[in-house]
């Protein structure tokens, strides 16, 4: 995320990590960089959702697991019937260059979304 950030922010970053499940030793100069995130987009969430961290926008999906059971009926993917389409979910982002939206086309369970960008 400290990359990410630097990144949309056009600064110098160092991460470091001697972990040795995770060893990293990175550092990257985006101060010449004139680009931004317009969104980071992840999934394996147990819902949808939209939210903000250092200016930066992610859109999150939900996970394709169908029964996720220590969220007690309050998840999108809880409670969701097995050898059905709504077992499954994913989901397909349709960016249209000169229009101020992304089309989120839903499989499965859940359904689908449009956000303005």
């Amino acid at each position: 995320m400290s990359i990410l950030d630097a990144f949309h922010h056009h600064k110098c970053v160092q991460v470091f990590n001697d972990d040795p499940n995770f060893k990293t030793a990175i550092n990257a100069d985006f101060t010449k960089n004139k680009a931004t995130i317009l969104y980071g987009i992840n999934g394996h969430y147990h819902n949808d959702r939209l939210s903000m961290w250092h200016d930066i926008n992610f859109i999150t999906t939900g996970c394709s697991a169908p029964v996720p059971r220590h969220l007690n009926g309050t998840g999108l993917l809880d409670n969701r019937e097995l050898q059905t389409l709504q077992e499954d979910l994913f989901d397909v982002l349709i960016y249209t260059p000169g229009k101020n939206d992304i089309e989120i086309l839903r499989f499965g369970a859940g359904k689908d979304r449009s956000i303005q960008i």
